[in-house]
């Protein structure tokens, strides 16, 4: 842990954080880059600007984030996607869904458009909501862990897109609802740096 605050000489005091600042960063300029060093932990609870605020030191931490980002690329390569779970009143779910329009040399190409597509529904759903996330964890909660990329059964592929996204997978999120369960399923495909372009 390690406090930090604006000084102000004339008053003696440090300006500090207040209610809301839990979690933000303290970055310093380190030989010309700027770098975390701290994570905002608590501060003085009434917000008094007397009392600088005190941060959990990145430093200290560095083996273990090391350590957790090896992790989560494993299984990110290793992951097997399989349908959710369909509670017994939610709308039902059929087919398989797939990703359409990938090249049979599978690479992937600026102006691209990729579908999805293998799924109808059981019986009819209020509202369905077709979503493409682009995430290191393809199937876990796309609203959590995925960055919304596009909405609709079709997406075209952007130079831009690709190099953000190379090495990541790209996520097609179909959702039904009736009531208040929802039903959902994904599909994805891995977007290889060395087959973009």
């Amino acid at each position: 842990m390690m406090a930090a605050g604006r000084g102000i000489p004339v008053e003696k005091v440090y300006a500090g954080g207040c209610v809301g600042d839990a979690g933000a960063p303290l970055v310093a300029e380190v030989n010309g880059v700027t770098k975390l060093i701290g994570i905002t932990s608590w501060f003085a609870k009434d917000c008094k600007v007397a009392a600088p605020t005190v941060f959990a030191r990145v430093s200290y931490y560095a083996k273990d984030i090391a350590k957790a980002v090896i992790d989560v690329k494993a299984a990110a390569k290793s992951v097997k996607i399989t349908k959710s779970v369909v509670k017994v009143d939610a709308p039902v779910m059929n087919g398989q869904l797939y990703i359409n329009g990938i090249y049979p040399n599978n690479r992937f190409y600026h102006g691209q458009m990729l579908t999805v597509d293998g799924w109808w529904w059981e019986s009819s759903v209020e509202a369905e909501s077709i979503r493409w996330y682009v995430t290191t964890l393809p199937n876990a909660p796309m609203n959590r862990v995925g960055r919304l990329v596009g909405t609709g059964p079709s997406i075209y592929l952007t130079w831009s897109m690709l190099q953000q996204s190379a090495g990541s997978y790209l996520v097609a999120e179909v959702s039904g609802s009736m009531g208040n369960q929802v039903t959902t399923d994904v599909a994805a495909v891995y977007l290889n740096p060395y087959l973009i372009g």
